[in-house]
């Protein structure tokens, strides 16, 4: 029972009967749709737990699509204290969540009510709603655009009237706890422009609120959608309001009953699907009330595709799981929905061989899956993942050894949507929590910009620092140097700057795990649509990187004067000179003085340091070590320090 094992993040609640220019109302008995004497009832009993109900519509689809599927039928004790199934809607911080679904009635006099069952605190807040309970004009368009408008004159006292205050910590109003159920029941009299409300205690029969009053204007004229919804706009961020919802009951003397949407996915083949491979969908168990026929099916597949008929398909083009919405419409005009996610993925590899020396893996169990393939002159990987305190993402590397760099050209992403990012990373290990250190270009929502990631040990948070807006192709680098990942960038592969350094917790010798990762900005939520990120890169390697002894010249192990006497040579003694190939071996090490450049300056540099106590030369000096700074200059061999 998921009633009692939340945390309690927050210090309040308050329930609206009656909204801002929207009128309130639900109920209920046994069964779940039946009519009589003009009311229609509706409980969750045979609705499937885990699942969004089954002939409602929600309104994050509307309004917060990133909000969508916080509403799902759970199993708990009801009203009576035995097992039941009811609809949890739960509502995050500065979000608003809900249900709502077609009534498509005239009529302008109506009685509505639900069993309410606040099981969750929220913060105090006059902007918090634990549930509102409406009906509300609907437009041709937008079921909710008309709402404010239809208020009329003194709309904005609605809320006055029906909000319960104060708050007392668990205590809704005066007398409405957590933790116990209550039915609402609101009668709306819009002939003589009165409306009046009340909230019974079921667990003892008492009435524990009430209010009426008069109005005046539009509000309550007609009514086409019954409505369900708690809003959360508390302070406290990752918190949850949770209401649970159970018998409700409208009046609706026009005896509308709701059809029932259904449908399968035909011959599934308990995979994702790849793209082009056909889906078929079959709603011929959709059912509508006996006396009524359905009188059209419209799909629409998720991404821009429509279909109609009992039965149709479709193929997708693009990786991802998309959200297959069926809405049914029986003769007498009523309405019913349903969803169904389908992924969409590449094939997994025939020979995983053919990617090695890479391996390529899911980190941190991404709720799609991700792959990587060999395509064209380079590599493509497929990603889902999601920006969390865990790393989840997919990974295409290498274990590396010593001191190195690995090095990518990146190409624009296929498919990327805002959130989403792919570059190079080294990290300790596998796990979610492990050290690591990324250089990725990041999806915003104008332009494409360049983040540097770490977590400099194991479990600790993550630092993002944001830089430049890059455009593509773009080479980006990672170099190990010891205990420290230096990160560069590059608009042709020819000139770098270094974006960022960190030293990270891992052994001086310790092998590590080098290669391309890439994070879709998943949501999280299975029953949620993604668009994967798909994107292509090429030039994918790893090299050792060289290490030295600034100022010997000669490569001899120690510095002294005749490393002046072989730059002087490598300079002016012609194409003959014993020290032209020491020196050409690696310039780097006769750079005594670290400005890119190998001149007399630098024999200069060395026999200040010997005789004139001028300092030491700049690092790696006296023990091997990399080129701190990128002047373009390469070491490819020094023997010495192998």
């Amino acid at each position: 029972m998921r009633l009692h094992k939340r945390s309690s993040c927050f210090g309040g609640w308050s329930i609206v009967i009656l909204r801002a220019a929207m009128l309130a109302g639900l109920v209920g008995t046994a069964g779940s749709v039946s009519a009589q004497d003009g009311f229609v009832t509706e409980d969750f009993e045979d609705k499937e737990v885990g699942t969004f109900p089954a002939g409602w519509l929600d309104y994050a689809d509307v309004v917060a699509p990133q909000q969508e599927n916080l509403s799902t039928v759970v199993r708990t004790a009801g009203a009576d204290g035995a097992p039941t199934n009811v609809l949890e809607i739960r509502s995050r911080v500065g979000t608003s969540q809900g249900v709502y679904r077609p009534v498509n009635s005239e009529q302008t006099d109506y009685t509505v009510s639900a069993d309410l069952y606040l099981a969750q605190d929220m913060a105090i807040s006059p902007g918090n709603v634990a549930l509102d309970i409406a009906f509300a004009i609907r437009s041709s368009s937008d079921p909710f655009s008309t709402w404010l408008s239809a208020g009329g004159a003194g709309s904005s006292t609605w809320w006055e009237a029906y909000s319960a205050w104060p708050l007392i910590e668990t205590v809704v109003g005066t007398s409405i706890r957590i933790g116990s159920w209550h039915r609402v029941t609101a009668e709306v009299h819009t002939s003589s422009g009165f409306v009046s409300s009340r909230v019974v205690d079921l667990a003892s029969g008492t009435e524990v609120a009430s209010v009426s009053r008069t109005f005046a204007g539009a509000i309550g004229r007609r009514f086409d959608a019954v409505w369900l919804s708690a809003h959360h706009r508390g302070s406290a961020a990752g918190g949850e309001a949770i209401t649970l919802i159970d018998n409700i009951t409208y009046s609706d003397p026009a005896g509308r009953l709701f059809p029932e949407a259904s449908f399968a996915i035909v011959e599934s083949p308990g995979r994702c699907f790849l793209p082009g491979e056909t889906v078929s969908v079959d709603a011929t168990a959709s059912t509508t009330p006996e006396g009524s026929e359905i009188v059209s099916y419209e799909w629409d597949f998720g991404d821009a595709t429509l279909g109609h008929g009992v039965m149709t398909s479709h193929a997708y083009a693009q990786y991802g799981r998309f959200v297959i919405s069926l809405t049914i419409t029986n003769d007498l005009g009523a309405s019913s929905a349903i969803k169904r996610v389908v992924c969409v993925a590449p094939p997994p590899a025939a020979d995983p061989a053919a990617l090695l020396p890479w391996l390529s893996v899911d980190v941190g169990s991404p709720v799609f899956p991700g792959s990587a393939w060999n395509e064209a002159d380079g590599l493509s990987v497929c990603a889902g993942g999601y920006r969390s305190a865990s790393d989840e993402f997919h990974y295409v590397y290498q274990e590396a050894y010593g001191d190195f760099g690995i090095i990518v050209a990146l190409e624009e992403p296929l498919n990327w949507i805002t959130g989403a990012r792919l570059g190079l990373m080294v990290r300790v290990s596998l796990a979610s929590s492990a050290p690591f250190a990324a250089i990725m270009p990041q999806k915003y929502p104008l332009d494409a910009k360049l983040n540097f990631r770490s977590r400099i040990e194991d479990g600790a948070s993550v630092s993002s620092r944001q830089h430049n807006a890059i455009t593509f192709p773009q080479w980006i680098k990672l170099e190990r140097r010891g205990t420290d990942i230096v990160a560069y960038s590059s608009p042709d592969g020819d000139i770098w700057t270094e974006v960022e350094r960190v030293t990270i917790a891992l052994a001086e010798n310790q092998p590590v795990l080098a290669g391309f990762a890439a994070c879709g900005a998943d949501s999280g939520d299975p029953l949620k649509g993604f668009l994967a990120l798909h994107a292509h890169f090429t030039g994918l390697a790893i090299a050792a990187t060289e290490t030295f002894r600034r100022g010997d010249s000669n490569a001899s192990g120690g510095l002294d004067i005749a490393d002046a006497v072989c730059t002087l040579g490598y300079l002016f003694g012609g194409p003959g000179d014993a020290c032209a190939q020491s020196v050409s071996s690696c310039l780097d090490a006769a750079d005594a003085n670290d400005d890119g450049t190998i001149d007399i300056a630098d024999a200069v540099k060395i026999l200040a340091h010997l005789f004139a106590q001028a300092g030491p030369l700049p690092a790696p000096f006296g023990t091997c070590g990399v080129d701190p700074t990128d002047d373009g200059l390469d070491c490819g061999a020094y023997g010495p320090c192998q």
